[in-house]
């Protein structure tokens, strides 16, 4: 059967289409208890033109446990989505405290290093360092680039340049 609400069949024997036989799950009846004549056409879950009126009166336990089941496995997903983000939080909580522990530690021991090295004064901070000298450049192109004009306001020549 498809997962859908409902599920038809057409056999030989009958002008309108018959629903699946959802509680008892006969291949060779229909929901109405009408037996099917070969050869038997299974129409899907698309609802046909003509459907068998008997077959129609016995849809509604049918949908009714089809939704209460939907449900069921809805509200189970919501549960488990929520019991999920109760765990996150936790963790979040525990990360975000070991890494506030993290950086008092770091923060005194770098006070700590400081005191140590220099008695109270920090660190001195390390000379800069001289630039390279550049290479000479390669020989430009003879040729003279066209300017470009950036403008507001739409196209070249309406607005105010910049």
């Amino acid at each position: 059967m498809a997962d859908g609400l409902f599920y038809y069949v057409r056999d030989a024997g009958s002008r309108a289409a018959h629903h699946w036989d959802y509680d008892g799950d006969r291949s060779d009846h229909s929901l109405c208890g009408t037996p099917y004549v070969e050869p038997i056409a299974y129409e899907g879950d698309e609802r046909p033109r003509s459907v068998c009126r008997a077959c129609q009166r016995l849809t509604v336990p049918h949908e009714a446990r089809w939704w209460k089941e939907r449900a069921d496995g809805l509200l189970e997903e919501v549960a488990s989505l929520a019991d999920s983000a109760i765990a996150l939080r936790a963790e979040l909580q525990r990360v975000r405290t070991h890494a506030d522990n993290q950086r008092r530690q770091l923060a005194e021991l770098q006070k700590s290093a400081g005191r140590v090295k220099n008695g109270s004064q920090p660190r001195p901070k390390p000379a800069a360092k001289k630039p390279k000298p550049k290479a000479a450049k390669a020989a430009q192109p003879k040729y003279r680039q066209q300017r470009i004009h950036i403008v507001s306001g739409g196209a070249p020549g309406l607005g105010k340049r910049r």
